[in-house]
């Protein structure tokens, strides 16, 4: 079996089971509490992915330096992301008034501040753009090279794997799904079109950064 793909699977099951297996194990040490063992679990899981795409990060890193109008690019693409949500928001709106105005990203958030501060910036300005990016976008393009399958593929494991972590089933869940599959279609886009996954993490810290912000205005005014 190619190397590629027996690491791409071993780094998918550690995404799906090693939370579980953890905190089993700190159960038996007397840690029960599931936002220390979600924080715990996260961080081995982060340097375990890093560790294995250590090679594969400091040379695209170094190709991204060599890279011309580096700004420019992460700005259009994230442009495009907020742009993207806006209109589905408006959209969602006029089709159902009474639906949330909070896109998903944002309502995530805000629950996820309101559990832990400190939890809450590792996984979105940490944990999600490098380490989704490498797990949903690095990881599936190693053992796909056509265009079109990998986007397909990469953003329907995206939208698969954020409802198996959803504690329940939004009412609206066909429009969520279709919000999830098009903010990681657009990733997989530009990920394909920069053939560097450095960009792409880049990218989405800014998008979580910005709201992250505005959520810590909101709760220190």
């Amino acid at each position: 079996m190619n190397s590629k793909l027996i690491k791409t699977l071993l780094i998918f099951i550690g995404y799906v089971f090693f939370t579980n297996i953890l905190g089993l194990i700190l159960k038996l040490v007397g840690i029960n509490n599931n936002v220390t063992t979600m924080f715990i679990s996260d961080l081995i899981y982060t340097l375990i992915v890093i560790k294995s795409y250590k090679s594969d990060l400091q040379k695209e890193f170094k190709e991204y330096k060599k890279q011309k109008s580096k700004l420019k690019n992460i700005l259009i693409w994230v442009l495009i992301l907020f742009g993207t949500n806006i209109l589905f928001s408006l959209i969602l709106k006029l089709m159902i008034p009474q639906l949330n105005s909070l896109d998903n990203n944002s309502e995530s958030l805000v629950q996820l501040f309101e559990i832990s501060t400190i939890y809450t910036f590792f996984k979105t300005l940490l944990y999600a753009p490098v380490i989704e990016e490498l797990v949903f976008k690095k990881s599936i393009r190693d053992i796909i090279n056509n265009d079109i399958a990998f986007v397909l593929i990469s953003s329907s494991i995206y939208t698969i794997m954020n409802f198996i972590y959803t504690s329940s089933i939004p009412k609206y869940m066909y429009f969520d799904i279709i919000q999830y599959f098009t903010f990681s279609s657009i990733l997989s886009i530009a990920y394909i079109k920069n053939k560097n996954i450095i960009p792409i993490m880049i990218i989405k810290f800014i998008y979580n950064l910005i709201p992250t912000i505005l959520l810590i205005i909101k709760v220190v005014l």
